[in-house]
């Protein structure tokens, strides 16, 4: 596969561990996630209102839980939240988490590019995480 098949996917797991800042537990993986998922919202509603934004973390939530059904059932508020998710993940191996996670991030990320263009998810995901993304570089 070329670079753009792996390239939400990578992202994606350099947002979840910098959000997880260093917690490999499947609960500090969902608190990741959520904070990682509010930082997009924060970049995402000027460009796409706040629904649309919701509605982006959703669909990225439902394409990943057919893979990972501990993300089944999980909603997603206005705030871009999850309702029992830390719930769902307490009794998951946190290997389980992370991956569904980084999937769900990743399925979010793939969806932007199609929709808003990589140059514009480049420069959201850079103001979101200057310390790993640098629209310069692509990574």
């Amino acid at each position: 596969m070329g670079r753009a098949a792996h390239e939400p996917y990578d992202l994606a797991g350099k947002i979840l561990a910098v959000e997880a800042g260093g917690g490999l537990g499947g609960l500090e993986q969902a608190d990741a996630a959520e904070r990682a998922c509010g930082k997009l919202r924060q970049s995402l509603v000027h460009v796409l209102g706040s629904d649309a934004t919701q509605l982006l973390v959703k669909y990225a939530l439902s394409k990943t839980a057919g893979e990972f059904p501990f993300l089944q059932d999980v909603e997603v508020d206005r705030d871009c939240r999850f309702r029992g998710l830390r719930d769902k993940v307490e009794k998951r191996g946190s290997g389980e988490v992370r991956d569904g996670l980084v999937m769900m991030l990743a399925k979010g990320i793939g969806l932007l590019n199609d929709l808003i263009g990589e140059d514009l998810v480049c420069l959201l995901l850079g103001k979101a995480w200057p310390e790993i993304f640098s629209p310069d570089t692509g990574s």
